[in-house]
């Protein structure tokens, strides 16, 4: 009642102050239909034509004001808070109306939050000044960066429903990233935007969920569209063929030639379930000059299919139009081949060799090597040599070239090629079936197993010749059967091979990190053994003694004949300190003995710490004398070394050698031993041409006299004499 008497007071004070205005007439007479004659809604009908006749502001605010009170007295209060808030944004100057509206808008959105809590967050976010908020946010989207975007995104999803009216606002603005971010985030909230702001803005589509939005979408918003994508663009065109549905779409799939967003498209249009579209599908597959969509989709598609068999998968790849549906075809079957397939195997192996290698673009190829290379049990399929042929040719061919392709510019095709090769040869190797062909291949002709030109056939014997063929390395990796495969092989083979031939195996063998890497491998030591005895030719001897393990060389050594002293370097020289043992040590001491090898069996040793081998002693003291001066300071070098007063006379011989630094090591050495009977000789030394050995002199006579005194003092001491 008192809101009613002031809304009167207010009334006849403007009656007063216009009364001849339409406004002020409307709304008296609207004001006593409500209280007089209690007609609600002829009084709602007054001041709704009151707010917008001629007449001052203050009237025409204060009638919405009344027509807002009517419509919640009728129970439309959703209509009246919508005039409310038309009332605040259109009479802003008014503020004791204002004050009014904003205490019956507190009054009628008031809820108990317990029961009623969804009405007051929809009536929360969609309130001006939280939409305030959400404007700002959405202008956001058109001047931050990606990742300072990152987070204003999420709030806006994470508001929802009450963010689209903002979003679909930033759609009809110039700023296109606005336009870009915000129809991005409508198709995350399952909106489709308007067909404008769709064909304004192409980066939507290469996302296959924006398509199946529209395809979802209910029929007046797909209608809508329909009307709106006009032009005979492709995007117009798949907007608009969208709209009409799945097959439509699929259609419109079929015309397009080089749109960007083609792939997405497909993606989302394309039904597994529908026959009609299978089938067009795999005709396109089939027969198109360029089915590059369907190849890089169509064995996710028919994954499933039994009806699409390994025989079927092979005549795909002999004989579909696109080169790439038949590597698809091809790299399909290889990934279904099982041991009993061998025919469907040998297809594919021949559709590969009739590419080339070298040549950046070889599909079917590439297809073959990657799928076989890739397969769980490839091992397990037939091999023989003539299977593995092309694959062991393709790696030779490969290898040598693969350090020029790091310099382009794209990642070169030909290097997944040769990871397929290379893969598909060590799988082989790791089973029966495979390592059996490889080395049976591997071993028919070693020669051309290295690749090497015929022309070079004469060329000079020797393992560093052999050493530069083209071998790639990766043909070996470790499989511990291995090596035994090839002993076995190469046993039955030598006798038939040219020497060329032998080296070509020798240089082979040299590069197989099994054979090499194994701890023990019996196997490869009797090889190596056995041929070191029957083999003739030194260079082949050579190469044979180069691939002995340190451990490997006794037992060799107990298998060759000793007159062949060459041999003998040739095996001790693969000796380290720590495998030298007495067997090596006899062999050395009966070459240091004879005149002919003594030099190069002198400077074997050279290269060991002679002070391990007591066993050469005898042979240096024969050789002090030794008119070699190599010979001599070996000899020399073992005496010096040999801290024993038996030493002492052999020491003293040397302080009269003509090269200063092995006098000086002499005398150096007699003052570790000790001994009085070595004095005549130093203190001749003392007159020595050279200050460094007469230095050495000196320091030995006052470590003799050292030595003399404390025994000296320990005789006093055990005779109880020592001095107190």
């Amino acid at each position: 009642m008192r809101m009613t008497a002031l809304v009167l007071a207010i009334a006849v004070t403007a009656a007063a102050q216009d009364a001849d205005s339409e406004a002020e007439r409307l709304y008296r007479e609207a004001w006593w239909q409500e209280t007089g004659a209690g007609a609600l809604d002829k009084a709602l009908e007054g001041y709704r034509k009151a707010a917008d006749a001629e007449g001052p502001a203050s009237i025409r605010a204060r009638s919405l004001y009344q027509a807002a009170v009517v419509l919640h007295r009728v129970a439309r209060t959703e209509e009246a808070i919508r005039t409310l808030e038309r009332l605040s944004k259109e009479f802003p100057g008014e503020p004791e109306v204002l004050r009014l509206a904003k205490a019956r808008l507190e009054e009628w959105t008031a809820v108990d939050l317990r029961t009623s809590f969804a009405e007051w967050y929809r009536r929360y976010v969609f309130s001006p000044e939280f939409q305030a908020k959400v404007v700002d946010l959405v202008l956001k989207l058109g001047t931050l960066n990606d990742p300072e975007a990152h987070p204003v995104k999420l709030e806006l999803l994470t508001i929802g429903e009450a963010a689209v009216p903002a979003l679909e606002e930033g759609l009809e603005g110039a700023n296109a990233l606005l336009r870009s971010r915000a129809i991005l985030l409508l198709f995350q909230m399952s909106i489709v935007p308007s067909a404008k702001a769709l064909l304004a803005d192409t980066s939507w589509t290469l996302q296959p969920s924006h398509w199946e939005t529209i395809l979802r979408a209910e029929a007046p918003v797909r209608e809508r569209l329909r009307a709106e994508a006009t032009g005979e663009s492709e995007l117009a065109r798949a907007i608009r063929a969208t709209a009409s549905g799945r097959r439509e779409a699929f259609a419109a799939l079929s015309a397009m030639k080089s749109v960007g967003f083609r792939a997405a498209f497909a993606d989302a249009v394309w039904d597994p379930a529908d026959a009609a579209m299978r089938k067009a599908v795999l005709d396109r597959f089939l027969t198109a000059e360029d089915a590059s969509l369907e190849a890089s989709r169509i064995a996710h598609w028919f994954s499933e299919d039994p009806e699409v068999t390994l025989e079927k998968l092979v005549r795909w790849a002999t004989e579909a139009r696109f080169v790439g549906s038949r590597a698809v075809a091809a790299r399909w079957a290889g990934s279904r081949l099982k041991p009993e397939d061998e025919g469907a195997l040998d297809a594919l192996l021949a559709l590969a060799a009739k590419e080339d290698a070298t040549k950046p673009e070889a599909p079917l190829l590439s297809a073959v090597l990657e799928v076989l290379g890739a397969h769980p049990a490839v091992s397990s399929l037939r091999w023989t040599p003539a299977r593995v042929r092309p694959i062991l040719q393709v790696a030779q061919r490969l290898e040598p070239e693969r350090a020029s392709w790091g310099a382009a510019p794209m990642p070169d095709p030909r290097e997944g090629r040769c990871e397929g090769a290379f893969a598909l040869l060590g799988s082989l190797k790791a089973g029966d079936p495979g390592r059996a062909a490889l080395a049976d291949l591997l071993l028919e002709d070693p020669l051309a197993t290295l690749a090497v030109d015929r022309e070079r056939d004469a060329m000079t014997l020797d393992l560093a010749t052999a050493e530069r063929y083209r071998t790639p390395a990766r043909y070996f990796a470790q499989a511990p059967e291995w090596p035994g495969v090839l002993v076995t092989r190469a046993l039955g083979l030598w006798e038939k091979w040219t020497d060329p031939q032998r080296l070509a195996y020798l240089a082979v063998l040299g590069k197989d990190r099994s054979f090499a890497n194994l701890a023990k491998n019996a196997g490869s030591e009797k090889l190596l053994a056995t041929l070191c005895a029957r083999e003739t030719a030194p260079d082949l001897r050579v190469a044979l003694f180069a691939l002995l393990r340190p451990a490997s060389v006794t037992p060799v050594l107990r298998a060759l004949d000793y007159s062949r002293p060459d041999d003998a370097f040739a095996l001790l020289g693969r000796l380290t300190p720590a495998r030298v043992d007495d067997e090596s040590v006899a062999v050395l001491r009966d070459l240091i003995r004879r005149e002919e090898t003594r030099r190069g069996a002198i400077e074997l040793i050279g290269t060991w710490d002679v002070r391990r081998f007591p066993a050469f002693r005898p042979e240096a003291l024969t050789l002090l004398d030794s008119p070699d001066p190599a010979v001599r300071g070996w000899a020399i070098d073992v005496v010096v070394s040999w801290d024993s007063f038996d030493a002492s006379p052999h020491l003293a011989r040397i302080l009269k050698d003509p090269v200063e630094s092995r006098r000086q090591a002499a005398a150096t050495a007699l003052a570790r031993v000790g001994r009085e009977d070595a004095i005549p000789a130093l203190l001749e030394a003392l007159e020595d041409g050279s200050p460094s050995v007469r230095q050495a002199a000196l320091q030995a006579l006052e470590a003799i006299r050292r030595v003399q005194q404390v025994k000296t003092e320990w005789k006093l001491r055990e005779a109880g004499l020592a001095p107190k």
